[in-house]
């Protein structure tokens, strides 16, 4: 049976209105034609303005548009935030919450972010859960230790919230804080045992839940095709390299090929 792979492409702050407009006219074709191989699902996830145009643009395509982030409240005096409603009546089918990159700069907590978890499931929208350690962590042997600080809240929400999701995909990104942008990945000994623990912890409820797993951090074309062997792993979250709609393309395709022959 041929694996299927889920690629995520967070394109962060990397584009204006202009430049994003530019990447999703000038490879519609190309894009739709990966989201229609048989083993793999586009998700796209450009800045806020972007999510209502994109999701015109490919709006009878397979291809899939997610949100950066949402809010942990559902309306009210919020300023500059958008609540998982809004991205329900976008079309967006999925949102990234826990990234490190808000974590670290806006000091969003493992409780604000299990909030925005259980909103996006209330609004039928996939959370797209990243957990990670620092590097310090990693050399210090605590990395279990971290993502389950950063998972069990989201655990508990599943565990009694059976009714709400139909067979709604669940994303769990492991994405290191010392890989992003870094050119370092883990050995795939060390994704094993991760994502194997990772694993456990959800099969919990694997059978009120559609787990996805995937991996992020410094992916490109070489090491996504040997991480992409990994058992437990069903895709990528690719930041800046899947602004280049060339590697982007190659890393699918490669990956695909390089663990279905």
């Amino acid at each position: 049976m041929k694996k299927s792979y889920t690629f995520i492409a967070n394109w962060k702050m990397y584009f204006d209105f202009n430049e994003s407009m530019n990447y999703a006219t000038k490879n519609l074709d190309s894009i739709i034609s990966l989201a229609d191989l048989s083993n793999a699902s586009i998700i796209l996830c450009p800045s806020f303005p972007m999510l209502y145009p994109l999701t015109q643009i490919f709006r009878q395509t397979k291809v899939q548009i997610g949100a950066q982030n949402c809010s942990d409240h559902t309306k009210g005096p919020f300023t500059g935030q958008v609540c998982a409603k809004t991205l329900n009546q976008m079309g967006c089918k999925s949102c990234i919450i826990g990234h490190s990159e808000i974590r670290r700069y806006k000091s969003e907590t493992d409780e604000m972010i299990s909030k925005k978890f259980e909103m996006l499931l209330d609004d039928g929208i996939s959370p797209i859960l990243c957990i990670g350690e620092s590097e310090l962590d990693y050399k210090n042997g605590k990395t279990l230790e971290v993502i389950n600080e950063q998972l069990k809240r989201v655990i508990e929400i599943v565990s009694y919230s059976a009714k709400k999701f139909n067979g709604l995909p669940i994303y769990i990104a492991y994405e290191p804080e010392w890989c992003i942008g870094s050119g370092k990945t883990p050995s795939n000994d060390k994704l094993e045992t991760i994502f194997a623990w990772i694993n456990a912890q959800t099969q919990k409820h694997h059978s009120i839940s559609n787990w996805q797993f995937l991996y992020g951090g410094s992916v490109d074309v070489e090491n996504a095709v040997r991480i992409g062997q990994i058992s437990y792993i069903n895709g990528f979250l690719i930041g800046k390299m899947s602004t280049n709609f060339e590697l982007f393309e190659k890393i699918v395709k490669s990956t695909i090929l390089g663990n279905n022959n």
